[in-house]
């Protein structure tokens, strides 16, 4: 339970960072907030030249090619299949505080 309470801040780190520097929207729906690439994305990534930048890119393709097409339903089902209640991962920061995490 730990490691998901790491990787929780790691994302709204990585979030927090890439809004900044304005490569990522966030809408707000009755569904919550999802993030979606901003128009400046795409300029920014073909500039990624480094390996790490090469093996994300490919990494990335996999992920919109296995999941595109997947609603948010299905995307839960999987998830939960794979690493349990995908809800732990996101509780609030004050429980993990609490708990002594």
């Amino acid at each position: 339970m730990g490691e998901l309470l790491v990787r929780r801040h790691l994302v709204q780190d990585g979030l927090n960072l890439v809004q900044r520097l304005h490569l990522v929207d966030a809408i707000f729906d009755p569904s919550g907030i999802r993030y979606c690439a901003s128009d400046a994305a795409p300029a920014f990534i073909e500039l990624m030249r480094a390996p790490y930048s090469q093996n994300l890119k490919t990494r990335a393709k996999w992920l919109m090619g296995h999941f595109a097409e997947k609603d948010d339903s299905a995307m839960e089902r999987y998830i939960s299949e794979k690493i349990g209640r995908w809800a732990v991962e996101f509780q609030g920061e004050s429980d993990s505080d609490e708990a002594g995490l």
